[in-house]
């Protein structure tokens, strides 16, 4: 992989997967690899370490909006040209990672997104539920139709990375960034993924019971 490459794993009490999710990466040719270890009170910090990767931790929990902030910032100091961020909760599939790279480099969008929607829909209908709704408000807010707007699977090419500067701390970036990269006119690019939930990866992410909280805030900003 490129050297101007970064992959950015926001983490939070993820001491089970972390080990495997890194391992995965670097399996598949990945070399630049920062964990945002945001205000765990577990290992995950220290596992990551021990596997030879960047950690920046934060002394509190922000959310997962501060921790791709944290992320997108390391790597616009580093002079990265390309950045990919990636779940550490291990739903995601390092191959995955790699269909998201070549995207970027063949220029199909300055911001990619790793689509889940169809293994979402086949099996995981709560997932599907919350997706649909929030590709719904996405679309209010912003005028783009994605399909997966709360996949945690992007690409960010070099005028996305130079641009996008999320402002919200939680679950509601995701929407956030699409919003932003619409409003500067970005091509905005979706890619077929595919979604490996387990038990502990389902107890995490966006529920239905938070959307309204996510709308508000999403709202403010707009």
């Amino acid at each position: 992989m490129s050297d101007k490459l970064l992959i950015i794993i926001p983490a939070f009490n993820e001491e089970t997967t972390i080990s495997n999710v890194i391992n995965d990466l670097k399996k598949c040719g990945f070399k630049d690899i920062l964990v945002v270890d945001d205000g765990s009170s577990d290992q995950t910090a220290y596992i990551a370490r021990n596997l030879q990767v960047e950690v920046i931790s934060h002394i509190v929990n922000i959310g997962l909006g501060g921790a791709i902030a944290t992320g997108l910032d390391f790597a616009r100091e580093r002079g990265y040209e390309h950045v990919i961020t990636f779940d550490a909760d291990g739903q995601h599939k390092a191959l995955d990672a790699v269909k998201i790279y070549r995207a970027l480099k063949e220029n199909y969008g300055d911001l990619i997104i790793g689509s889940r929607i169809l293994e979402l829909k086949k099996r995981y209908y709560i997932r599907y539920l919350v997706n649909c709704l929030s590709n719904i408000f996405t679309f209010l807010l912003s005028g783009a139709l994605i399909s997966d707007s709360q996949s945690g699977l992007r690409g960010f090419g070099p005028r996305a990375l130079k641009s996008i500067y999320p402002q919200t701390s939680g679950y509601e970036v995701s929407s956030e960034i699409i919003m932003i990269a619409k409003n500067l006119k970005l091509l905005v690019f979706e890619v077929p993924v595919t979604a490996c939930y387990s038990d502990y990866s389902l107890k995490k992410g966006q529920k239905i019971s938070n959307l309204l909280k996510v709308a508000r805030k999403l709202l403010a900003i707009s």
